[in-house]
């Protein structure tokens, strides 16, 4: 039904469908990030509750999570390995199968449950990430920044009713030490806090990017999203969600960020590894 969607709905369909074609899709990646979705209970008004996914929000978790590309990651050393279903070996070179999406824009109208559902990320992130996993909820504001952590721990707190294997603190969630090897964490920042040291970050969600302004050509949640996201170079797979609504600031940082995600839509150019919603 094209008339009851917009014009970049619809064109986020045509990509994913060329992408189909040109990309390693693997619909088990989805299936068990679906699995873990519907089997948390989020906040609700008959209380905290499991739901089923939407499609729109199945079609979101999709294109974020399920498309691989080979990607080189440097020479063949010595007797060479067996090559699997992730890993290949062409003209002396080793390639590895990783995930496509390196940012996500969920621009998205208020009541969406958009803050709650990216919770489930950082959830998966800390449970089945890197083992030194670093997950970041941020926002402008500190009390926006905790409204989806808050929802984080929320969950967690439910997995693990006795705190046997997490520690949480007002701004962070720690594995304890444990057998698994889990160092993973998640951890609440805002923009204007002191500089950030010692970032490794591989998953980030930002909360309500569009009400972040310039203020004498400076935005401390431009500049804390750049910090964060140019801490993720050793990842083997970042993530970085943007989540908002509409905004009166219209002439912020995401004003250009999604700019650019029209453009790409519109394929006025091309960025495989950005999804917009």
């Amino acid at each position: 039904n094209t008339d009851a969607h917009n014009l970049y709905e619809i064109l986020a369909v045509l990509k994913f469908l060329r992408l189909m074609r040109e990309y390693t899709f693997r619909p088990s990646k989805v299936k068990k990030f679906v699995k873990l979705y519907e089997s948390l209970k989020f906040s609700g008004m008959d209380g905290r509750r499991c739901y089923k996914l939407t499609p729109i929000q199945y079609f979101q978790f999709a294109s974020m999570l399920g498309f691989y590309r080979w990607e080189d990651v440097g020479a063949v050393e010595g007797y060479p390995d067996k090559e699997g279903k992730r890993e290949k070996i062409e003209n002396g070179r080793r390639y590895q199968l990783r995930r496509l999406v390196r940012e996500a824009i969920l621009f998205v109208p208020r009541k969406f449950s958009k803050t709650t559902s990216t919770a489930s990320l950082a959830v998966n992130e800390l449970l089945f990430g890197d083992s030194n996993a670093q997950a970041y909820t941020a926002a402008n504001s500190y009390k926006q920044a905790k409204i989806c952590f808050g929802e984080i721990s929320k969950i967690v707190r439910q997995l693990d009713p006795k705190k046997m294997y997490f520690k949480p603190t007002r701004e962070t969630l720690h594995w304890k030490q444990n057998e698994l090897g889990k160092e993973s964490f998640v951890e609440c920042l805002t923009g204007g806090a002191d500089t950030k040291d010692g970032l490794n970050a591989s998953l980030v969600i930002f909360d309500e990017y569009a009400q972040a302004k310039y203020v004498k050509d400076h935005s401390d949640g431009a500049e804390l999203l750049q910090v964060l996201t140019s801490s993720m170079g050793t990842r083997r797979e970042p993530l970085t969600v943007i989540i908002t609504t509409a905004s009166r600031v219209e002439d912020g940082p995401f004003a250009l960020e999604l700019d650019n995600a029209k453009k790409i839509l519109t394929g006025e150019y091309k960025d495989d590894t950005q999804f917009a919603s």
